[in-house]
């Protein structure tokens, strides 16, 4: 499910990819897919910065991250994101989308 890939944090399940990996200083970019492989485009996206801060990825069953300089993104084994600045502050919690997990950050839609 979770795998690392160089500087990037990878999740692959139920036919979706997902990759976080280090932007610069301080950012991360986060692309998600159906599918097995993203095109490599830039697309909108200026070139990719340069990176002079230590890129750190922990890998658990249940629980992974990717932190680069003051910003730490961890992805449940479920998908959910959470995104948090230096000071362990919750900067954002993503919902999750799907009728398994019923807790108070799901919103079922039935798609």
């Amino acid at each position: 499910m979770f795998r690392q890939e160089n500087t990037t944090l990878v999740r692959e399940i139920y036919g979706e990819l997902l990759c976080i990996e280090p932007w610069g200083n301080d950012s991360l970019r986060v692309r998600s897919i159906k599918g097995t492989e993203f095109i490599d485009e830039d697309w909108a996206l200026d070139t990719k910065p340069g990176l002079k801060t230590a890129v750190n990825i922990k890998i658990d069953e249940k629980l992974s991250s990717i932190t680069n300089g003051n910003i730490t993104a961890t992805v449940r084994y479920d998908g959910f994101i959470t995104y948090y600045n230096q000071k362990d502050e919750v900067l954002l919690e993503e919902y999750i989308r799907n009728r398994d997990d019923f807790d108070r950050y799901c919103s079922p839609i039935g798609l």
